[in-house]
């Protein structure tokens, strides 16, 4: 896992420097291309080290398609001649394609998870056959879109604003994927194996369903943009949660009501972390698809760096503090929470002294 991990982040970032040179469609479909491989080289072997390197394959050719499929959908409209859309109400379009793909593919995968491992990459196979045939039509646009106008132009605050929201959106990640990956480990200490896993499911489907919500609301309203004390506002559920799941752990209180609830109040500030990354990475006046992949690897260091600091959390607590692993583990949240705060609160100031505030389209 960790493997791939690193290979997403090492290939999204090479997508990214390839769809501003090469055209958007074109590095999507390359990707596209490396995923089929995969899936290929994958359904013809049984070797371990082979299935290995062809689930890395699957892995980095799906990053290298994000970055141009990012790129592509912020610009193509006004690379084609069109008036575009809104950048944020695209945005949030775009984010509820991902996330809706991604509740996709968890259900097929449950579906499948008693079938033989070839019928799962069959699926995906089908999958990203699928997803590279919808790039044909976009394989004559430039690499670079007309001069960015109105809500894609630069603003002096964009660069202050980039820096925190990716380490925001990093450390966003982490806390959810420590959550994903060690949530129902930790609760086998409190409840049987199987309602650990109830519960678990329960507090994961708040937390993509909230960043789901959040991901609407942000695409209906542009009161958010350049607008960063807002953001802080809304992005607040990051920090409360994590504190709301440290004192349910302390309080020994394991009901799923109540884990749910953080399940929902980080999903909310993760859902706030991730669009405003990516929304001002792609209002970068150039390179956007390389700005996009930088994004997309702030969430991938998250992934991999979030369920190490929550790991170190819970030897510590149960080593040295006396604590149990449900309690280190929402220390370790709890960390990665603050050091988010800390972040908005010394570059916040930086970016309103270089102009947020200003309308949206300035």
């Amino acid at each position: 896992m960790m493997g791939a991990m690193v290979c997403y982040v090492a290939s999204t970032i090479t997508g990214g420097w390839l769809a501003d040179r090469w055209g958007r469609a074109r590095s999507a479909a390359t990707g596209n291309a490396l995923s089929l491989v995969g899936c290929a080289l994958a359904l013809s072997t049984t070797d371990p080290d082979t299935a290995m390197l062809a689930t890395w394959l699957v892995v980095g050719g799906a990053a290298m398609f994000f970055p141009g499929c990012a790129g592509l959908f912020s610009d193509a409209e006004a690379a084609a001649g069109a008036k575009p859309m809104a950048l944020h109400v695209k945005l949030s379009g775009y984010n509820l394609g991902w996330s809706s793909g991604a509740f996709v593919g968890f259900g097929v995968a449950l579906l499948i998870a008693a079938r033989p491992l070839q019928v799962g990459y069959i699926v995906m196979t089908a999958a990203f056959l699928l997803a590279g045939s919808q790039m044909l039509r976009f394989w004559s646009l430039p690499p670079l879109p007309p001069a960015p106008v109105g809500d894609r132009s630069a603003h002096p605050a964009i660069p202050w604003l980039v820096v925190m929201y990716r380490l925001n959106v990093a450390l966003g990640a982490g806390i959810g994927m420590s959550l994903i990956g060690m949530l129902d480990q930790v609760l086998r200490e409190h409840v049987s194996g199987e309602a650990a896993v109830t519960v678990s499911r329960i507090v994961l489907s708040s937390y993509a369903a909230s960043y789901l919500v959040m991901f609407v609301v942000l695409g209906r309203w542009s009161g958010w943009i350049l607008r960063p004390w807002r953001m802080l506002v809304l992005q607040s559920g990051l920090i409360v949660g994590p504190l709301l799941l440290l004192w349910l752990a302390t309080s020994q209180r394991h009901e799923p009501a109540l884990l749910a609830i953080v399940g929902s109040l980080t999903g909310l500030g993760f859902g706030v972390a991730f669009t405003a990354s990516l929304y001002y990475s792609l209002r970068s006046p150039d390179r956007a698809s390389r700005a996009a992949s930088l994004h997309e690897a702030s969430v991938g260091c998250g992934n991999i760096v979030g369920p190490l600091i929550g790991s170190v959390a819970i030897w510590l607590c149960t080593a040295h503090l006396g604590a149990d692993r449900l309690t280190g583990l929402a220390a370790g949240c709890c960390l990665m929470a603050a050091l988010a705060l800390v972040v908005q609160l010394l570059l916040i100031p930086r970016a309103v002294g270089a102009g947020a505030g200003r309308p949206y389209g300035a």
